[in-house]
């Protein structure tokens, strides 16, 4: 198995350079916090299987002009192939009529 891994540091161009401080290999999927209760932060860096590449970006979302705003798409753009997903302001878990669901987005 060979495993490369490199942190880059975007400008406000969408230019890249190489971090000067490297994150390490991940060994194990890391959480945002209880494992049981709360999603993967980042997953292991290591697969028995892994046939294509992981993009991955960590990162801040910020509405132009510095206004508030509820949902903000943001793009990336990596050798030609672009993906574009929508950020949504802090939100939580609600009951809506006896069904779990999400609350409004906080601006």
């Amino acid at each position: 198995m060979v495993a490369i891994k490199g942190t880059f540091l975007a400008d406000v161009h969408g230019g890249l350079k190489l971090a000067p401080e490297q994150k390490p290999l991940v060994t194990t999927d890391q959480h945002h916090g209880d494992p049981e209760t709360t999603s993967v932060r980042y997953e292991s860096d290591f697969a028995l299987d892994k046939p294509l590449t992981d993009v991955i970006v960590v990162g801040n979302a910020v509405a132009p002009w510095g206004r508030p705003v509820e949902r903000l798409v943001v793009g990336l753009e990596v050798a030609g192939a672009t993906k574009e997903l929508a950020v949504n302001g802090d939100r939580h878990w609600i009951d809506v009529l006896g069904k779990l669901g999400a609350s409004a987005s906080a601006s």
